[in-house]
């Protein structure tokens, strides 16, 4: 009754760190996903949360920001809360720190693209790579080039643009607006998770849909699985 009332008075709080020593069980799976700026990042950690959370188990999510020494960074901070398991949008190429980690007792789940190695979207269109015209990235002064080059090369050829997020996808429609060319006449142009923004667009441009959420439950299904299996 006294150590009751002793910790009525005091506002104790049974210790999560001291418990995870005792039990070797932190209850807390690892994300690391490569971005957190678009909707497809962020989809994905709300629905592998959604399914952790089902289960009992917290998360704590790390983002890459596309660079690999921050990812194996965050892999080892990771470890260090001595998380159980990991689901991972990777960037880094090899697979070895993942299999080292499995090996070592924990789970890992990684959500990739479909594509590999050198691959590029140019393939999905039955294009080869010569006629791929440029890969742009995430940085802004890319794009206005890569526009350039696009309307300028190959006059005689339909061409078309595929903005791979939001943020490429409304820099590609300002330098379009800039350079006054009529969507689709002049260009062909298709965004990425953009299907309520390309409505906007008159008269319409193509949007494809990646349903990341549901993936990222998927994912959350796999690692709360393969924790299950170890029990």
């Amino acid at each position: 009754l006294y150590d009751e009332k002793v910790i009525r008075e005091n506002d104790y709080v049974p210790s999560s760190v001291a418990r995870t020593l005792k039990s070797r069980k932190s209850g807390i799976i690892g994300m690391i996903v490569h971005t957190l700026r678009y909707q497809v990042g962020a989809q994905t950690v709300t629905g592998i949360n959604e399914v952790c959370n089902r289960y009992g188990y917290g998360t704590m999510v790390c983002c890459s920001e596309n660079d690999p020494a921050k990812e194996l960074q965050a892999l080892q901070l990771c470890l260090n809360q001595q998380v159980e398991g990991f689901v991972i949008v990777p960037v880094v190429e090899s697979v070895e720190p993942y299999q080292a980690i499995c090996e070592k007792g924990t789970p890992v789940v990684l959500v990739r693209e479909i594509f590999r190695g050198g691959l590029t979207a140019a393939f999905m269109f039955g294009m080869n790579e010569n006629e791929a015209v440029a890969m742009v990235g995430r940085m802004e002064t890319r794009v206005p080039e890569a526009i350039d080059a696009l309307l300028h090369g190959e006059p005689e050829r339909k061409k078309a643009v595929f903005a791979i997020n939001t943020h490429t996808f409304f820099l590609v429609l300002r330098e379009l607006e800039h350079r006054k060319v009529r969507i689709p006449d002049d260009l062909g142009v298709c965004g990425y998770d953009a299907l309520g923004w390309s409505e906007l667009v008159y008269p319409g441009i193509s949007s494809i849909y990646q349903p990341m959420r549901q993936m990222g439950v998927q994912a959350g299904e796999k690692i709360i699985e393969a924790l299950q299996m170890e029990r």
